[in-house]
């Protein structure tokens, strides 16, 4: 596994292969110089991980600053330490996923994720309508602490709070959204009459404001409205309309919001209060990442290609990666792109830094890829057991 990046300025170019001087080719376009780094790479399999190959499901998995977290054969749900993951005596149960033998026979699959500095874990029991979604957030020193929820309530965590949004249920329409306070208490949050979507990134600390998509319920139709892009202060719950040409889906910059709307892809500025078109496509824009300093996206007409739209420049890049994009998201800053396997001179995977100039590539097709908040990425060989850890710091 070896980390490509370009010194600016270096005049020497030594003997490259081909798939040397292509990775060159991407540092140098994507939009200054790159430092040269070698990053150590460390592996593990877990044997103990669960995989159940009649489903064709594989463990789950997620890191926070100091562990890792994953669901064992038996519904178990363990951590082990970033700093000695190879160490098996040192692995704890933490958690256990109820066996069923209802609607389903076995342990419920788990998602296990990170928001936000947070680890959770998910999973359904019972029927579609009866049944409901259970979700746990691990504390550190305590048991997991059961998030409230009736059937598919959500919840979103924020830096120091989090957002309970109403799923639908039987005869409701799911209305309404609560501030969670982190001693778990709950108050009634924005007007009542809409159903709220609320992302990890919804939460603009500098303004004081969450960012949320949203539609009306119309009581004498019994009807809602359709979706828009709404801020709302939380200092006095006033719900403003931003755009009425998004749709659930946004990435929320420092100052900028991302989003979609049938061909085209849109940007709001936060500061100037403007909307504007920054890809006007013939086909679908079907994919796109957020940064500060623009967007990654891919759309059908250039058959599904990574390109990038600067900010600043006012102009989009189109990467010469031969082949398509079919993952594309922001974690923590970096932004993580997965490409369709083409010929062995393709890389997989290639993970953008938060400063827009270099780049980390990953040789193996990946199933998962996670980074935490102190620059560790630790990515799973999609279909097997075996995960890799690198400090991207």
């Amino acid at each position: 596994m070896l980390s490509y990046q370009y010194r600016k300025g270096d005049g020497l170019i030594r003997m490259l292969r081909i798939r040397e001087l292509f990775i060159l080719l991407i540092c140098i376009l994507l939009l200054s110089g790159c430092t040269q780094q070698q990053t150590d790479v460390e592996n593990i399999t877990l044997q103990d991980g669960r995989h159940i190959e009649a489903e064709d499901s594989i463990f789950d998995f997620a890191i926070d600053e100091s562990n890792l977290y994953y669901q064992g054969q038996q519904g178990e749900i363990y951590r082990r330490s970033l700093s000695d993951w190879d160490n098996a005596e040192l692995r704890e149960t933490i958690a256990q996923v109820p066996y069923e033998n209802d609607y389903y026979t076995g342990y419920p699959y788990a998602t296990i994720y990170e928001e936000n500095g947070s680890v959770f874990y998910r999973y359904h029991s019972g029927g579609a309508t009866m049944g409901g979604d259970y979700l746990y957030r691990i504390e550190s020193e305590q048991e997991p602490k059961k998030i409230p929820g009736r059937n598919y309530d959500d919840y979103t965590q924020l830096d120091g709070f989090g957002i309970r949004t109403f799923g639908p249920a039987v005869g409701s329409v799911g209305l309404g959204m609560m501030y969670v306070h982190e001693d778990g208490t709950m108050e009634q949050l924005g007007p009542e009459l809409y159903r709220y979507y609320v992302q990890g990134d919804s939460y603009d600390a500098k303004r004081n404001v969450l960012y949320v998509m949203a539609n009306a319920y119309d009581t004498a139709t019994q009807r809602l409205s359709q979706i828009d892009l709404y801020e709302l202060r939380l200092s006095d719950g006033v719900l403003t309309k931003l755009s009425d040409a998004a749709h659930e889906n946004y990435d929320v910059t420092e100052d900028a919001i991302y989003y979609q709307a049938l061909q085209n892809l849109y940007m709001f500025d936060l500061n100037t209060r403007e909307e504007k078109i920054i890809v006007e496509s013939d086909d679908f824009v079907y994919q796109y990442a957020g940064t500060e300093t623009g967007v990654f996206y891919a759309c059908v007409e250039n058959q599904n290609r990574l390109l990038f739209w600067n900010r600043e420049k006012d102009e989009t890049i189109q990467y010469d990666i031969n082949a398509e994009v079919i993952g594309l998201y922001e974690q923590n800053g970096y932004v993580i792109a997965h490409f369709a396997k083409t010929t062995e001179n393709e890389p997989q995977t290639v993970v953008f830094y938060p400063d827009g100039k270099r780049i980390y590539v990953i040789d193996e097709v990946t199933d998962k890829v996670t980074i935490n908040r102190e620059d560790v990425m630790v990515y799973r060989i999609a279909g097997t057991s075996q995960l890799l850890k690198v400090d991207l710091g």
